[in-house]
């Protein structure tokens, strides 16, 4: 996560933007902000989609999984739970032969399915990685 508070700190600081006004304008507690830029904790999914909207990046280049930004409209994101299913039929998986090639428990797997929990961010980038694609496109907000 190191490379995700550069690229923030880098971005906040070309908007002359401090936490509480980056965090008022997606929409968090400006204390979210502060704990992400220290490095306490990683934001949520949506945290990460509301911050790469705002500064019109790609979330790839905001985790510091590209070094380039190539800014562009994006999609919105449908449900989490609803696209890992649509991505693992279209690379013609099952759900557990998916989770037993990726490394992604079971039990974790189809609880993000069925909408009772979302991944973190690191389980995300597991999963682009593992489908040989960018977070972006995982998300839904790129085609």
């Amino acid at each position: 996560m190191s490379k995700f508070v550069e690229t923030l700190k880098d971005l906040m600081q070309e908007e002359n933007l401090n936490a509480y006004n980056l965090a008022k304008n997606i929409g968090v507690a400006p204390s979210s902000i502060t704990c992400y830029l220290n490095g306490e904790y990683s934001p949520t999914l949506k945290s990460i989609i509301r911050i790469a909207d705002y500064f019109k990046c790609t979330t790839d280049y905001l985790l510091g999984l590209e070094s380039y930004n190539s800014s562009e409209k994006f999609s919105l994101c449908p449900p989490i739970g609803n696209r890992l299913k649509e991505l693992v039929n279209k690379k013609g998986y099952s759900g557990s032969r998916f989770c037993k090639e990726s490394g992604i428990p079971e039990g974790t797997y189809f609880a993000w399915t069925a909408g009772r929990v979302e991944p973190n961010i690191e389980s995300i980038v597991k999963i682009s990685k593992f489908l040989n694609c960018s977070v972006d496109y995982v998300l839904g907000r790129e085609n």
